[in-house]
Protein backbone atom coordinates (compact mmCIF):
# COMPACT_ATOMS: atom_id res chain seq x y z
CA UNK A 1 0.00 0.00 0.00
CA UNK A 2 3.09 2.30 0.88
CA UNK A 3 3.84 2.06 -2.95
CA UNK A 4 -0.05 3.45 -3.97
CA UNK A 5 0.29 6.65 -1.19
CA UNK A 6 4.07 7.41 -2.22
CA UNK A 7 2.86 7.60 -5.96
CA UNK A 8 0.40 9.92 -4.71
CA UNK A 9 2.14 11.98 -2.86
CA UNK A 10 5.22 11.86 -5.51
CA UNK A 11 2.42 13.63 -8.03
CA UNK A 12 3.00 17.25 -6.71
CA UNK A 13 6.67 16.77 -6.46
CA UNK A 14 7.66 15.45 -10.29
CA UNK A 15 9.51 18.13 -12.69
CA UNK A 16 7.21 18.65 -15.45
CA UNK A 17 9.01 17.01 -19.27
CA UNK A 18 9.07 18.52 -21.94
CA UNK A 19 6.54 18.40 -24.91
CA UNK A 20 6.66 17.57 -28.58
CA UNK A 21 10.42 16.07 -28.19
CA UNK A 22 11.83 13.52 -30.77
CA UNK A 23 11.61 10.70 -30.12
CA UNK A 24 14.99 8.63 -28.56
CA UNK A 25 16.78 5.86 -30.03
CA UNK A 26 16.67 3.60 -27.39
CA UNK A 27 19.88 0.81 -28.94
CA UNK A 28 21.69 4.11 -28.74
CA UNK A 29 20.71 4.78 -24.65
CA UNK A 30 20.37 1.11 -23.80
CA UNK A 31 23.47 -1.12 -25.83
CA UNK A 32 23.02 -4.91 -26.15
CA UNK A 33 25.58 -7.43 -27.07
CA UNK A 34 25.49 -11.03 -26.64
CA UNK A 35 28.86 -13.48 -28.20
CA UNK A 36 28.38 -14.27 -32.24
CA UNK A 37 31.13 -16.93 -32.29
CA UNK A 38 30.82 -20.37 -31.87
CA UNK A 39 31.85 -20.95 -28.28
CA UNK A 40 33.42 -25.07 -27.89
CA UNK A 41 32.28 -26.95 -24.74
CA UNK A 42 33.26 -30.51 -23.97
CA UNK A 43 30.71 -32.97 -22.56
CA UNK A 44 30.55 -33.13 -18.81
CA UNK A 45 31.92 -29.90 -18.82
CA UNK A 46 29.76 -26.03 -17.66
CA UNK A 47 30.16 -23.11 -19.49
CA UNK A 48 28.11 -19.95 -19.71
CA UNK A 49 26.44 -17.69 -22.36
CA UNK A 50 27.24 -13.87 -21.32
CA UNK A 51 25.57 -10.32 -22.37
CA UNK A 52 26.27 -7.01 -21.65
CA UNK A 53 24.26 -4.11 -21.32
CA UNK A 54 25.52 -0.76 -21.63
CA UNK A 55 23.63 2.32 -20.64
CA UNK A 56 23.96 5.75 -21.53
CA UNK A 57 24.63 8.78 -18.36
CA UNK A 58 21.63 9.76 -16.52
CA UNK A 59 19.83 7.06 -17.70
CA UNK A 60 19.31 3.00 -15.63
CA UNK A 61 16.89 0.26 -15.66
CA UNK A 62 15.31 -1.19 -13.11
CA UNK A 63 16.47 -4.58 -11.52
CA UNK A 64 13.46 -6.53 -11.36
CA UNK A 65 12.97 -6.06 -15.13
CA UNK A 66 16.54 -6.79 -16.31
CA UNK A 67 16.12 -10.60 -17.41
CA UNK A 68 18.19 -12.85 -19.97
CA UNK A 69 16.91 -16.19 -20.78
CA UNK A 70 18.18 -19.27 -23.60
CA UNK A 71 15.40 -20.04 -25.65
CA UNK A 72 16.15 -23.43 -28.11
CA UNK A 73 15.95 -22.64 -31.82
CA UNK A 74 14.92 -26.78 -32.22
CA UNK A 75 13.76 -28.94 -29.77
CA UNK A 76 16.34 -31.07 -29.85
CA UNK A 77 18.62 -28.43 -29.64
CA UNK A 78 18.75 -28.72 -25.33
CA UNK A 79 19.08 -32.42 -25.05
CA UNK A 80 21.85 -33.05 -22.88
CA UNK A 81 22.24 -29.27 -22.02
CA UNK A 82 20.98 -28.06 -18.07
CA UNK A 83 20.79 -23.91 -17.79
CA UNK A 84 20.85 -23.04 -14.17
CA UNK A 85 19.52 -19.60 -12.83
CA UNK A 86 21.09 -16.45 -14.52
CA UNK A 87 23.35 -14.96 -12.62
CA UNK A 88 22.81 -10.91 -12.14
CA UNK A 89 25.73 -8.77 -10.61
CA UNK A 90 24.43 -6.59 -7.40
CA UNK A 91 22.16 -3.81 -8.22
CA UNK A 92 22.45 -0.08 -6.68
CA UNK A 93 19.64 1.03 -4.77
CA UNK A 94 17.52 4.55 -6.43
CA UNK A 95 14.95 6.73 -5.28
CA UNK A 96 13.08 6.29 -8.39
CA UNK A 97 11.00 9.63 -9.16
CA UNK A 98 8.52 7.62 -11.11
CA UNK A 99 7.16 4.70 -8.40
CA UNK A 100 8.24 6.80 -5.42
CA UNK A 101 10.13 4.61 -3.56
CA UNK A 102 13.46 2.78 -3.17
CA UNK A 103 14.30 0.52 -6.44
CA UNK A 104 17.41 -1.89 -7.35
CA UNK A 105 18.43 -0.28 -10.51
CA UNK A 106 21.76 -0.87 -12.95
CA UNK A 107 23.47 1.41 -14.56
CA UNK A 108 26.97 2.41 -16.99
CA UNK A 109 27.71 -1.22 -17.87
CA UNK A 110 25.81 -4.73 -16.70
CA UNK A 111 26.94 -7.86 -17.20
CA UNK A 112 24.62 -10.85 -17.39
CA UNK A 113 25.20 -14.41 -17.30
CA UNK A 114 23.86 -18.23 -18.21
CA UNK A 115 25.74 -20.87 -17.08
CA UNK A 116 24.79 -24.28 -18.04
CA UNK A 117 26.43 -27.83 -17.84
CA UNK A 118 27.22 -30.31 -20.64
CA UNK A 119 25.93 -34.30 -19.46
CA UNK A 120 28.86 -36.23 -20.12
CA UNK A 121 26.59 -38.14 -22.44
CA UNK A 122 25.44 -35.26 -24.84
CA UNK A 123 25.70 -35.75 -28.14
CA UNK A 124 28.60 -34.05 -30.22
CA UNK A 125 27.82 -31.17 -32.53
CA UNK A 126 26.53 -27.96 -33.12
CA UNK A 127 23.39 -26.90 -31.00
CA UNK A 128 21.32 -23.19 -31.48
CA UNK A 129 20.14 -20.85 -29.48
CA UNK A 130 18.57 -17.49 -28.99
CA UNK A 131 19.49 -15.01 -26.01
CA UNK A 132 16.73 -13.25 -25.28
CA UNK A 133 17.46 -9.92 -23.23
CA UNK A 134 14.74 -7.95 -21.76
CA UNK A 135 15.04 -4.34 -19.36
CA UNK A 136 12.77 -1.25 -19.12
CA UNK A 137 14.63 1.66 -18.81
CA UNK A 138 14.36 5.35 -17.60
CA UNK A 139 15.75 8.72 -18.68
CA UNK A 140 15.47 11.64 -16.47
CA UNK A 141 12.04 12.42 -17.24
CA UNK A 142 10.49 9.44 -18.44
CA UNK A 143 10.54 5.73 -18.33
CA UNK A 144 10.37 4.25 -22.05
CA UNK A 145 8.48 1.25 -22.67
CA UNK A 146 9.90 -2.83 -21.61
CA UNK A 147 12.25 -3.84 -24.38
CA UNK A 148 13.24 -7.30 -25.74
CA UNK A 149 16.22 -8.10 -27.67
CA UNK A 150 17.00 -11.64 -29.51
CA UNK A 151 20.72 -12.46 -30.07
CA UNK A 152 21.14 -15.96 -31.97
CA UNK A 153 23.87 -18.08 -30.82
CA UNK A 154 25.27 -21.18 -30.72
CA UNK A 155 27.16 -23.96 -29.00
CA UNK A 156 29.68 -26.84 -30.45
CA UNK A 157 29.45 -29.64 -28.03
CA UNK A 158 32.44 -31.22 -28.43
CA UNK A 159 34.31 -35.17 -26.85
CA UNK A 160 35.19 -34.67 -23.19
CA UNK A 161 39.17 -35.64 -22.48
CA UNK A 162 38.49 -36.16 -19.13
CA UNK A 163 41.40 -33.18 -18.70
CA UNK A 164 40.12 -29.60 -17.21
CA UNK A 165 39.32 -27.31 -19.64
CA UNK A 166 38.84 -23.28 -19.20
CA UNK A 167 35.89 -22.22 -21.16
CA UNK A 168 36.40 -19.05 -22.76
CA UNK A 169 33.28 -16.48 -22.18
CA UNK A 170 31.35 -15.03 -24.57
CA UNK A 171 32.50 -11.72 -23.26
CA UNK A 172 35.33 -11.42 -20.67
CA UNK A 173 33.56 -10.92 -17.50
CA UNK A 174 34.21 -7.69 -15.28
CA UNK A 175 33.40 -8.20 -11.88
CA UNK A 176 30.61 -5.68 -11.17
CA UNK A 177 32.27 -3.43 -8.38
CA UNK A 178 29.54 -2.02 -5.82
CA UNK A 179 30.14 1.36 -4.89
CA UNK A 180 27.84 2.88 -2.05
CA UNK A 181 24.44 4.13 -3.79
CA UNK A 182 23.79 8.02 -3.39
CA UNK A 183 21.44 8.78 -0.80
CA UNK A 184 20.40 5.91 1.38
CA UNK A 185 23.73 3.55 1.57
CA UNK A 186 25.71 6.69 1.53
CA UNK A 187 24.68 7.27 5.23
CA UNK A 188 24.99 3.84 6.16
CA UNK A 189 28.72 3.59 5.43
CA UNK A 190 29.28 6.19 8.02
CA UNK A 191 30.45 3.54 10.32
CA UNK A 192 28.55 0.59 12.39
CA UNK A 193 27.06 2.53 15.58
CA UNK A 194 25.79 5.79 13.72
CA UNK A 195 24.42 2.62 11.38
CA UNK A 196 22.46 1.08 13.74
CA UNK A 197 20.94 3.94 15.18
CA UNK A 198 20.08 5.36 11.89
CA UNK A 199 18.49 1.93 10.95
CA UNK A 200 16.94 2.02 14.36
CA UNK A 201 15.43 5.48 13.75
CA UNK A 202 13.89 3.98 9.58
CA UNK A 203 12.02 2.09 11.86
CA UNK A 204 10.22 4.37 13.64
CA UNK A 205 10.18 6.15 10.99
CA UNK A 206 7.81 3.44 8.84
CA UNK A 207 5.67 2.70 11.67
CA UNK A 208 4.47 6.15 11.12
CA UNK A 209 3.27 5.47 7.65
CA UNK A 210 -0.28 5.14 6.65
CA UNK A 211 -0.12 0.99 5.30
CA UNK A 212 1.15 0.50 9.51
CA UNK A 213 -2.21 1.80 10.38
CA UNK A 214 -4.35 -1.43 10.20
CA UNK A 215 -1.60 -2.88 12.89
CA UNK A 216 -2.76 -0.69 15.30
CA UNK A 217 -6.62 -2.15 16.43
CA UNK A 218 -4.99 -5.61 15.89
CA UNK A 219 -2.67 -5.09 18.44
CA UNK A 220 -5.16 -3.89 20.57
CA UNK A 221 -7.42 -6.43 20.21
CA UNK A 222 -4.65 -8.63 21.37
CA UNK A 223 -3.52 -6.99 24.56
CA UNK A 224 -6.87 -5.97 25.21
CA UNK A 225 -8.63 -8.80 25.65
CA UNK A 226 -5.67 -10.50 28.15
CA UNK A 227 -5.85 -10.59 32.06
CA UNK A 228 -2.89 -8.50 32.66
CA UNK A 229 -2.43 -7.63 35.97
CA UNK A 230 0.00 -4.34 35.82
CA UNK A 231 2.05 -2.59 33.45
CA UNK A 232 5.02 -4.23 33.91
CA UNK A 233 3.45 -7.64 32.84
CA UNK A 234 1.70 -5.77 29.52
CA UNK A 235 4.95 -4.66 29.12
CA UNK A 236 6.70 -7.72 28.96
CA UNK A 237 3.75 -8.88 26.46
CA UNK A 238 4.11 -6.34 24.24
CA UNK A 239 7.49 -6.77 24.19
CA UNK A 240 7.60 -10.23 23.19
CA UNK A 241 5.16 -9.34 20.42
CA UNK A 242 7.46 -7.10 19.09
CA UNK A 243 10.23 -9.43 19.54
CA UNK A 244 8.16 -11.49 17.27
CA UNK A 245 8.10 -8.97 14.51
CA UNK A 246 12.03 -8.21 14.86
CA UNK A 247 12.59 -12.09 14.75
CA UNK A 248 10.52 -12.48 11.84
CA UNK A 249 12.79 -9.79 9.90
CA UNK A 250 15.78 -11.21 11.34
CA UNK A 251 15.17 -14.74 9.36
CA UNK A 252 13.97 -13.58 6.14
CA UNK A 253 15.97 -10.35 5.82
CA UNK A 254 18.73 -12.84 6.44
CA UNK A 255 17.53 -15.10 4.06
CA UNK A 256 16.71 -12.29 1.27
CA UNK A 257 20.11 -10.54 1.95
CA UNK A 258 21.95 -14.22 0.65
CA UNK A 259 19.55 -14.96 -2.01
CA UNK A 260 19.53 -11.37 -3.47
CA UNK A 261 15.46 -11.33 -3.28
CA UNK A 262 13.94 -8.27 -1.55
CA UNK A 263 11.08 -9.01 0.96
CA UNK A 264 9.26 -6.23 -0.14
CA UNK A 265 8.61 -7.69 -3.61
CA UNK A 266 6.65 -11.08 -2.48
CA UNK A 267 4.49 -8.35 -0.58
CA UNK A 268 3.26 -7.28 -5.04
CA UNK A 269 2.00 -11.01 -5.57
CA UNK A 270 -1.99 -11.12 -5.50
CA UNK A 271 -2.26 -14.74 -3.89
CA UNK A 272 -0.27 -12.97 -0.73
CA UNK A 273 -2.05 -9.62 -0.77
CA UNK A 274 -5.13 -11.97 -0.62
CA UNK A 275 -4.04 -14.13 2.51
CA UNK A 276 -2.95 -10.88 3.97
CA UNK A 277 -6.99 -9.80 3.48
CA UNK A 278 -7.83 -13.35 4.65
CA UNK A 279 -6.09 -12.46 7.58
CA UNK A 280 -7.87 -9.31 7.99
CA UNK A 281 -11.31 -10.68 7.72
CA UNK A 282 -10.59 -13.20 10.10
CA UNK A 283 -9.33 -11.06 12.63
CA UNK A 284 -12.87 -8.75 12.08
CA UNK A 285 -14.83 -11.85 12.10
CA UNK A 286 -13.44 -12.86 16.15
CA UNK A 287 -14.25 -9.40 16.99
CA UNK A 288 -17.83 -9.44 15.55
CA UNK A 289 -18.17 -12.95 17.83
CA UNK A 290 -18.26 -15.14 14.81
CA UNK A 291 -15.53 -17.29 16.55
CA UNK A 292 -12.61 -17.11 19.26
CA UNK A 293 -9.32 -16.99 17.93
CA UNK A 294 -6.49 -19.36 20.01
CA UNK A 295 -3.96 -22.05 19.76
CA UNK A 296 -5.20 -26.01 19.85
CA UNK A 297 -5.02 -26.96 23.45
CA UNK A 298 -2.60 -28.92 22.93
CA UNK A 299 -0.38 -26.16 21.73
CA UNK A 300 -1.64 -24.11 24.79
CA UNK A 301 -0.32 -26.97 27.16
CA UNK A 302 3.29 -27.20 25.21
CA UNK A 303 3.70 -23.88 24.81
CA UNK A 304 2.43 -23.17 28.63
CA UNK A 305 5.82 -25.10 29.82
CA UNK A 306 7.97 -22.43 27.90
CA UNK A 307 6.81 -19.35 29.15
CA UNK A 308 3.04 -18.93 29.32
CA UNK A 309 0.25 -19.17 26.70
CA UNK A 310 0.34 -15.25 27.20
CA UNK A 311 3.96 -14.93 25.91
CA UNK A 312 4.17 -17.71 23.38
CA UNK A 313 0.78 -16.40 21.17
CA UNK A 314 1.84 -12.62 21.48
CA UNK A 315 5.10 -14.18 19.75
CA UNK A 316 3.55 -16.04 17.26
CA UNK A 317 1.21 -12.39 16.92
CA UNK A 318 4.64 -10.81 16.45
CA UNK A 319 5.75 -13.12 13.49
CA UNK A 320 2.02 -12.71 11.41
CA UNK A 321 2.60 -9.14 12.16
CA UNK A 322 5.74 -8.41 10.78
CA UNK A 323 4.20 -10.20 7.46
CA UNK A 324 1.51 -7.92 7.65
CA UNK A 325 3.22 -5.00 7.88
CA UNK A 326 6.14 -5.54 4.49
CA UNK A 327 4.19 -3.41 2.38
CA UNK A 328 5.45 -0.69 4.20
CA UNK A 329 8.93 -2.01 5.00
CA UNK A 330 9.81 -2.74 1.02
CA UNK A 331 11.99 0.26 0.57
CA UNK A 332 13.89 0.84 3.30
CA UNK A 333 14.24 -2.88 3.75
CA UNK A 334 15.33 -3.04 -0.11
CA UNK A 335 18.42 -0.39 0.90
CA UNK A 336 19.16 -2.18 4.23
CA UNK A 337 19.42 -5.80 2.48
CA UNK A 338 21.67 -4.17 -0.71
CA UNK A 339 23.82 -2.71 2.34
CA UNK A 340 23.87 -5.89 4.33
CA UNK A 341 25.02 -8.09 1.05
CA UNK A 342 27.62 -5.30 -0.08
CA UNK A 343 29.04 -5.91 3.31
CA UNK A 344 29.04 -9.76 3.18
CA UNK A 345 28.88 -10.17 6.83
CA UNK A 346 25.57 -12.01 7.90
CA UNK A 347 26.08 -11.43 11.58
CA UNK A 348 25.87 -7.86 11.03
CA UNK A 349 23.19 -8.58 8.78
CA UNK A 350 21.20 -9.91 11.21
CA UNK A 351 21.77 -7.73 13.82
CA UNK A 352 21.02 -4.80 11.81
CA UNK A 353 17.46 -5.92 10.67
CA UNK A 354 17.43 -7.04 14.20
CA UNK A 355 17.33 -3.22 15.24
CA UNK A 356 15.34 -1.90 12.65
CA UNK A 357 12.59 -4.77 13.60
CA UNK A 358 12.72 -2.68 17.10
CA UNK A 359 12.75 0.63 15.86
CA UNK A 360 9.45 -0.75 13.61
CA UNK A 361 8.11 -2.28 17.09
CA UNK A 362 8.21 0.67 19.33
CA UNK A 363 4.92 1.70 18.31
CA UNK A 364 3.39 -1.48 19.02
CA UNK A 365 5.37 -1.39 22.29
CA UNK A 366 3.38 1.61 23.37
CA UNK A 367 0.07 0.43 22.09
CA UNK A 368 0.46 -3.03 23.51
CA UNK A 369 1.40 -1.69 26.95
CA UNK A 370 -1.02 0.31 27.36
CA UNK A 371 -4.00 -1.64 25.64
CA UNK A 372 -3.38 -4.60 28.40
CA UNK A 373 -4.69 -2.25 30.64
CA UNK A 374 -8.10 -2.54 29.01
CA UNK A 375 -8.88 -5.97 30.88
CA UNK A 376 -8.45 -4.36 34.37
CA UNK A 377 -12.04 -2.01 32.66
CA UNK A 378 -15.13 -3.61 33.60
CA UNK A 379 -16.56 -6.26 31.56
CA UNK A 380 -20.22 -5.46 32.28
CA UNK A 381 -22.62 -4.11 29.63
CA UNK A 382 -22.70 -3.67 26.19
CA UNK A 383 -19.75 -1.07 25.88
CA UNK A 384 -16.87 -3.77 25.52
CA UNK A 385 -19.11 -5.54 22.87
CA UNK A 386 -19.38 -2.11 21.31
CA UNK A 387 -15.45 -1.65 20.80
CA UNK A 388 -15.10 -4.95 19.59
CA UNK A 389 -18.01 -3.92 16.86
CA UNK A 390 -15.78 -1.13 16.32
CA UNK A 391 -12.26 -3.16 16.21
CA UNK A 392 -13.87 -5.82 13.84
CA UNK A 393 -15.33 -3.17 11.09
CA UNK A 394 -12.12 -1.18 10.80
CA UNK A 395 -10.46 -4.78 9.90
CA UNK A 396 -12.96 -5.78 7.24
CA UNK A 397 -12.41 -2.30 5.57
CA UNK A 398 -8.72 -2.82 5.94
CA UNK A 399 -9.07 -6.31 4.09
CA UNK A 400 -10.99 -4.05 1.26
CA UNK A 401 -7.88 -1.60 1.39
CA UNK A 402 -5.51 -4.30 0.65
CA UNK A 403 -7.50 -5.88 -2.16
CA UNK A 404 -8.23 -3.23 -3.98
CA UNK A 405 -4.89 -3.07 -5.59
CA UNK A 406 -5.67 -6.73 -6.83
CA UNK A 407 -9.53 -6.26 -7.39
CA UNK A 408 -10.47 -3.20 -9.64
CA UNK A 409 -14.04 -3.81 -8.90
CA UNK A 410 -12.96 -2.65 -5.45
CA UNK A 411 -11.47 0.81 -6.71
CA UNK A 412 -14.88 1.82 -9.12
CA UNK A 413 -16.40 2.87 -5.97
CA UNK A 414 -13.71 5.56 -5.06
CA UNK A 415 -13.60 8.95 -6.12
CA UNK A 416 -11.82 11.79 -4.71
CA UNK A 417 -15.00 14.45 -4.38
CA UNK A 418 -17.87 16.05 -2.20
CA UNK A 419 -20.18 13.55 -3.33
CA UNK A 420 -18.10 10.78 -2.46
CA UNK A 421 -17.48 11.77 1.18
CA UNK A 422 -20.62 13.01 1.86
CA UNK A 423 -22.41 9.54 0.28
CA UNK A 424 -19.91 8.04 3.15
CA UNK A 425 -20.32 10.06 5.49
CA UNK A 426 -24.23 9.06 5.39
CA UNK A 427 -23.32 5.49 4.88
CA UNK A 428 -21.70 5.67 8.39
CA UNK A 429 -24.68 7.51 10.08
CA UNK A 430 -26.67 4.58 8.79
CA UNK A 431 -24.74 2.13 9.90
CA UNK A 432 -24.16 2.72 13.53
CA UNK A 433 -28.12 4.05 13.97
CA UNK A 434 -28.80 0.71 12.60
CA UNK A 435 -26.59 -1.11 15.26
CA UNK A 436 -23.31 -1.67 13.60
CA UNK A 437 -21.81 -0.79 17.36
CA UNK A 438 -24.44 -0.60 19.72
CA UNK A 439 -26.28 -4.13 18.63
CA UNK A 440 -25.14 -7.79 19.13
CA UNK A 441 -25.12 -10.66 17.17
CA UNK A 442 -25.49 -12.74 20.30
CA UNK A 443 -28.93 -11.53 20.49
CA UNK A 444 -31.51 -13.97 19.75
CA UNK A 445 -33.53 -11.68 17.88
CA UNK A 446 -33.48 -12.33 14.45
CA UNK A 447 -34.32 -8.56 13.66
CA UNK A 448 -31.18 -7.51 15.60
CA UNK A 449 -28.74 -9.86 13.29
CA UNK A 450 -30.63 -8.52 10.52
CA UNK A 451 -30.15 -4.56 12.24
CA UNK A 452 -26.31 -5.53 12.78
CA UNK A 453 -25.17 -7.15 9.38
CA UNK A 454 -26.70 -3.99 7.74
CA UNK A 455 -24.99 -1.34 10.06
CA UNK A 456 -21.65 -3.49 9.49
CA UNK A 457 -22.16 -4.00 6.18
CA UNK A 458 -22.66 -0.01 5.79
CA UNK A 459 -19.87 1.34 7.87
CA UNK A 460 -17.02 -0.86 6.18
CA UNK A 461 -18.10 0.73 2.92
CA UNK A 462 -18.28 3.66 4.43
CA UNK A 463 -14.50 3.57 5.88
CA UNK A 464 -13.42 1.86 2.86
CA UNK A 465 -14.57 4.33 0.60
CA UNK A 466 -13.78 7.39 2.78
CA UNK A 467 -10.21 6.15 3.28
CA UNK A 468 -9.77 4.80 0.24
CA UNK A 469 -10.64 7.55 -2.07
CA UNK A 470 -7.70 9.74 -0.52
CA UNK A 471 -5.10 7.42 -2.91
CA UNK A 472 -7.80 8.15 -5.73
CA UNK A 473 -6.58 10.37 -8.94
CA UNK A 474 -9.81 12.05 -10.12
CA UNK A 475 -10.29 11.59 -13.65
CA UNK A 476 -12.18 14.62 -14.23
CA UNK A 477 -14.44 15.82 -16.72
CA UNK A 478 -13.17 14.32 -19.78
CA UNK A 479 -15.41 11.01 -21.26
CA UNK A 480 -13.21 8.69 -22.24
CA UNK A 481 -13.04 5.81 -24.23
CA UNK A 482 -11.34 2.51 -23.28
CA UNK A 483 -11.67 0.67 -26.82
CA UNK A 484 -8.98 2.02 -29.43
CA UNK A 485 -10.75 0.77 -32.38
CA UNK A 486 -14.10 1.76 -31.23
CA UNK A 487 -12.69 5.16 -30.42
CA UNK A 488 -11.39 5.68 -33.78
CA UNK A 489 -14.76 4.13 -35.63
CA UNK A 490 -16.58 6.72 -33.52
CA UNK A 491 -14.49 9.98 -34.42
CA UNK A 492 -14.93 8.63 -38.50
CA UNK A 493 -19.02 8.33 -38.32
CA UNK A 494 -18.80 11.80 -36.45
CA UNK A 495 -15.92 13.71 -38.01
CA UNK A 496 -14.55 14.89 -35.11
CA UNK A 497 -10.75 15.06 -34.07
CA UNK A 498 -9.34 12.57 -31.68
CA UNK A 499 -6.97 12.56 -28.65
CA UNK A 500 -5.05 9.32 -27.86
CA UNK A 501 -4.42 9.09 -23.99
CA UNK A 502 -1.29 6.38 -23.99
CA UNK A 503 -0.86 5.62 -20.03
CA UNK A 504 0.59 2.54 -17.95
CA UNK A 505 0.32 1.70 -14.32
CA UNK A 506 3.87 2.54 -14.06
CA UNK A 507 3.53 5.71 -15.80
CA UNK A 508 3.52 8.07 -12.32
CA UNK A 509 3.68 11.21 -14.93
CA UNK A 510 0.95 9.75 -16.48
CA UNK A 511 -0.83 9.80 -13.38
CA UNK A 512 0.13 13.81 -12.79
CA UNK A 513 -1.69 14.67 -15.86
CA UNK A 514 -4.69 13.10 -15.01
CA UNK A 515 -4.47 15.07 -11.41
CA UNK A 516 -3.24 18.25 -12.34
CA UNK A 517 -4.59 18.89 -16.03
CA UNK A 518 -7.69 16.41 -16.93
CA UNK A 519 -9.48 17.21 -14.06
CA UNK A 520 -9.69 21.10 -14.70
CA UNK A 521 -13.14 21.81 -16.01
CA UNK A 522 -11.86 24.13 -18.91
CA UNK A 523 -10.02 21.53 -20.04
CA UNK A 524 -12.92 19.19 -19.95
CA UNK A 525 -15.09 21.02 -22.17
CA UNK A 526 -12.96 22.23 -24.63
CA UNK A 527 -11.95 18.38 -24.94
CA UNK A 528 -16.04 17.77 -25.72
CA UNK A 529 -15.33 18.29 -29.18
CA UNK A 530 -12.83 15.32 -29.72
CA UNK A 531 -13.06 11.97 -29.28
CA UNK A 532 -10.52 11.32 -26.23
CA UNK A 533 -9.48 7.52 -26.06
CA UNK A 534 -7.28 6.16 -23.09
CA UNK A 535 -5.49 3.05 -23.83
CA UNK A 536 -3.81 1.13 -20.93
CA UNK A 537 0.07 0.03 -22.39
CA UNK A 538 0.70 -1.72 -18.68
CA UNK A 539 0.25 -5.91 -19.89
CA UNK A 540 2.93 -6.47 -22.38
CA UNK A 541 0.90 -8.31 -24.95
CA UNK A 542 0.90 -8.91 -28.88
CA UNK A 543 -1.62 -6.02 -29.03
CA UNK A 544 -0.27 -3.40 -27.09
CA UNK A 545 3.33 -4.07 -28.74
CA UNK A 546 1.64 -3.63 -32.21
CA UNK A 547 0.00 -0.94 -31.16
CA UNK A 548 3.36 0.57 -29.93
CA UNK A 549 4.98 -0.01 -33.11
CA UNK A 550 1.98 1.58 -34.85
CA UNK A 551 2.16 4.76 -32.62
CA UNK A 552 6.46 4.80 -32.58
CA UNK A 553 5.65 4.43 -28.34
CA UNK A 554 9.03 4.07 -27.05
CA UNK A 555 8.76 5.97 -23.41
CA UNK A 556 5.32 7.59 -21.55
CA UNK A 557 3.36 9.73 -20.61
CA UNK A 558 2.30 9.97 -24.97
CA UNK A 559 -0.54 11.75 -26.30
CA UNK A 560 -1.33 11.75 -29.89
CA UNK A 561 -3.80 13.58 -31.93
CA UNK A 562 -5.37 13.59 -34.87
CA UNK A 563 -7.32 16.06 -37.02
CA UNK A 564 -11.22 15.69 -37.94
CA UNK A 565 -10.16 14.00 -41.21
CA UNK A 566 -8.08 11.06 -39.37
CA UNK A 567 -4.80 13.00 -40.14
CA UNK A 568 -2.42 11.93 -37.63
CA UNK A 569 -0.52 15.41 -36.20
CA UNK A 570 2.81 14.26 -35.53
CA UNK A 571 3.69 17.93 -34.00
CA UNK A 572 1.77 17.89 -31.44
CA UNK A 573 2.56 14.26 -29.64
CA UNK A 574 3.21 15.31 -26.11
CA UNK A 575 5.46 12.97 -24.33
CA UNK A 576 5.90 14.53 -20.77
CA UNK A 577 4.23 16.39 -18.59
CA UNK A 578 1.85 19.25 -19.55
CA UNK A 579 -0.26 21.65 -17.67
CA UNK A 580 -3.70 22.78 -18.00
CA UNK A 581 -3.03 26.19 -19.47
CA UNK A 582 -0.19 24.85 -22.20
CA UNK A 583 -2.38 22.25 -22.78
CA UNK A 584 -5.48 24.13 -23.77
CA UNK A 585 -3.53 26.27 -26.56
CA UNK A 586 -1.98 23.00 -27.56
CA UNK A 587 -5.14 21.61 -28.81
CA UNK A 588 -6.75 25.32 -29.78
CA UNK A 589 -6.27 25.16 -33.33
CA UNK A 590 -6.81 21.59 -34.00
CA UNK A 591 -9.54 20.79 -36.39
Amino acid sequence: MNRVFGAFCLLVLLIPGMTNAAQPDLDSLFTTSVQESRPAVEQGRTGFFEARLTIAPEHYVYQEQTTITAQPVETGDVAGIQFDSPSYPQPKMKQDPFLGEMKAIYDDSVTLRIPFTVASDASLGERHFNIVIKYQGCSPLMCYMPQTRTFPVMLEIQKGTGKPMDVTPAITSVSPTSKPSDGFEFWLSKGYIFTYVLVFLFGILTSMTPCVYPLIPITVTIFGARNTSSKTEAFTLALTYVLGIAFMYSTLGFAAARTGAVFGQIMSNPWVIGAIAAFFVALGASMLGAFELQLPSSWQSRLGQVGGRGYASAFFMGLVAGVVAAPCTGPVLAGILAYVAKEGNAAFGVSLLFVYSLGLGMLFLLIGTFSGLISRLPKSGGWMEGVKSVFGIILFACALYFLKDVAKILRAPLSFSIATYAIAFVMLIAGIVLGAVHLSFHHSSIIHKVRKSAGVFFCVLALYIGFGSLTVVEAGAVNWHTSLEEGLALARAENKPVMIDFYADWCVVCKEIDAKTFTKEQVGNALNRFVTIKVDLTAQTEENERISKEYEIVGLPLIVFQDSKQNRLRDKRIDGFIGPDDFLKHIEDIE
